[in-house]
């Protein structure tokens, strides 16, 4: 077996023997070198918890919010085109139902006096074999004229009343500021105030609707003399002196001179 061998004890006195410090330890097997430690250690901090965030710039910032401002008037302006594409179609479905109604308001027009036109052809049919007779000398009195003048008469009042045209022309009712208007006025004590005398022209109605007023002639009361001017009146004729008496005057004064 082999014996370690010791190491030599220095003989000389002078020679110091190494101290504690400058010897040397071996490493540990267990022990891991401190140049070693460092690159172990970054890993196990970042798998313990997340590394910090560093804030944004200012830059970085607002460039968000231009995107944020750019995206909000992409919407805007999709909404407002969709706006004006309904607003374009509702215009021509507008103006395609006011031509609709304006030609039916046309035909309407036209139909109404094409009915009117139709109802008064048997008056004229009437009137041109009447005039026809004026003309050969068929009436040869006042009064056959007169009776061909009634019935044409009945026949044109048929003729509006089948059209639901009705005319204005009573009298002896009270003045209404909706039928009538007001032409003359004439003092009647007999009369109420304001009622109708005659018609000067006769005033037309559709149905409840009026055409044309009728111009009538009205009553009013007459109006007496108030107190007041009775009196004034009687201090006028005292104040002045009839043209005898200043004629009288006159010709005593002359006698007395």
């Amino acid at each position: 077996m082999v014996k370690n061998k010791e190491p030599p004890i220095p003989t000389n006195k002078n020679e110091a023997s190494p101290s504690i410090s400058n010897v040397k330890t071996p490493p540990l097997k267990n022990e891991i070198p401190t140049t070693q430690q460092e690159p172990l250690q970054k890993p196990a901090e970042a798998s313990n918890g997340k590394a910090e965030s560093k804030p944004k710039s200012e830059l970085e910032l607002a460039r968000e919010e231009a995107i944020n401002l750019r995206n909000q008037v992409k919407k805007i302006t999709d909404e407002l085109q969709e706006w004006k594409e309904k607003y374009v179609y509702l215009q021509a479905e507008f103006d395609n139902a006011e031509k609709r109604r304006a030609k039916a308001m046309d035909s309407y027009k036209k139909r109404m006096q094409a009915d009117i036109i139709f109802a008064f052809l048997p008056l004229v049919d009437s009137f041109i074999p009447a005039i026809k007779k004026v003309d050969e000398g068929a009436y040869k009195d006042v009064k056959s004229l007169g009776e061909g003048l009634k019935t044409l008469k009945q026949q044109l009042d048929n003729i509006l009343k089948g059209l639901n045209v009705t005319p204005i022309d009573q009298v002896n009712i009270p003045f209404d500021y909706n039928l009538h208007e007001v032409t003359v006025s004439q003092e009647r004590p007999d009369l109420p105030d304001e009622t109708v005398l005659s018609i000067v022209q006769v005033g037309w109605k559709l149905g409840n609707d009026v055409i044309r007023p009728a111009k009538v002639v009205v009553s009013k009361k007459p109006t007496l003399p108030s107190p007041g001017d009775a009196k004034v009146a009687d201090m006028t004729q005292a104040k002045v002196a009839p043209p005898d008496a200043e004629n009288k005057n006159s010709t005593e004064s002359q006698k007395k001179t």
